[in-house]
């Protein structure tokens, strides 16, 4: 029996109080809201939308490379990246995420454990891409933050850089920490050399994710720069990684939003603002979705059955 228990618990209660405290916060602000949205512009917004979706036939590619080649890259890997995007946006708590592994299973003949990992590299293969970025923008871009502050987010930059090695390097080290249970969960004895094909496809999914909100904060009238994007990308992405996550982003969305803005010079109110339409912006990419899954299954599926 289900225990009530198991769903009364820290995290849980938070992420629900995050989702009702958006919904009260769109419901005070709802003349400011429906002004910037009645205001976004269709160019930026359509051509954000396509920068979305070819960011995950990027990623239904590199599912492809990870595998081995053994998950089909046409429609099979892209249809996971695609659904796999959707949950990971739409489910709270981060379970979302989780759903890889189960999807690669039901794509192929890949046990859980070995999609898994193929989770876990992909994610630090996104944090070397994100790393990059973020030194790009430092040494490249002008942008309006203090010289402390860019200095910090440069030591961050190279830090995400160094993950995957970083992570290799303890995989390899025997201590009572990795040869235990912590070990056993990261499945970090499992971690090959980076390939440079996998880091060239994380670069350019970080580079149509960088496009697409750029286009999205150029849609909702937001003045900042492409470079200036990055900062709220690098804010935006650790908060991700909290199980804390709403429904549909909630609450995560609007905390890296107001922060990053309130670094660049917004104000707390009018970055809230930004936040929340921007949300909606997103919240219409992640349903568009919807759109190639149902062509997909309809139209390809059926022919394309894992070998």
């Amino acid at each position: 029996m289900y225990s009530s228990n198991k769903f009364i618990n820290p995290r849980n209660l938070i992420s629900i109080l995050f989702f009702i405290i958006l919904v009260l916060i769109i419901f005070l602000k709802g003349k400011e809201v429906y002004q910037k949205i009645i205001a976004i512009k269709p160019g930026w917004l359509f051509a954000g939308m396509l920068c979305y979706y070819i960011n995950y036939v990027f990623r239904g590619i590199r599912i492809h490379n990870l595998s081995d080649r053994i998950i089909r890259k046409w429609p099979n890997a892209i249809r996971i990246s695609m659904l796999h995007g959707f949950l990971s946006y739409m489910l709270p708590l981060r379970t979302g995420d989780m759903s890889l592994p189960f999807l690669i299973k039901t794509e192929s003949d890949l046990k859980i454990s070995d999609g898994t990992i193929l989770l876990a590299r992909a994610r630090l293969l996104d944090l070397i891409a994100l790393g990059i970025f973020t030194l790009l923008a430092a040494f490249l871009g002008t942008i309006n933050i203090s010289q402390s502050l860019k200095i910090v987010w440069i030591i961050l930059g190279f830090m995400m850089i160094f993950s995957y090695s970083a992570v290799r390097i303890i995989s390899k080290l025997s201590t009572p920490i990795t040869s235990g249970i912590l070990k056993k969960i990261l499945l970090l004895g499992h971690f090959p050399p980076l390939q440079i094909y996998d880091l060239v496809l994380s670069f350019f999914i970080w580079t149509f994710v960088g496009v697409c909100l750029f286009c999205t904060v150029k849609a909702i009238g937001l003045n900042i720069s492409f470079w200036e994007v990055w900062i709220v990308i690098s804010i935006q992405l650790p908060l991700q990684f909290i199980p804390i996550q709403g429904i549909a982003n909630a609450g995560n969305h609007e905390g890296g939003w107001v922060a990053s803005l309130s670094l660049l010079g917004l104000s707390t109110a009018e970055s809230l603002n930004f936040a929340i339409v921007s949300h909606a912006v997103l919240f219409s990419y992640v349903l568009m979705l919807s759109l190639p899954l149902l062509l997909i299954n309809i139209f390809f599926m059926k022919e394309n059955k894992p070998v």
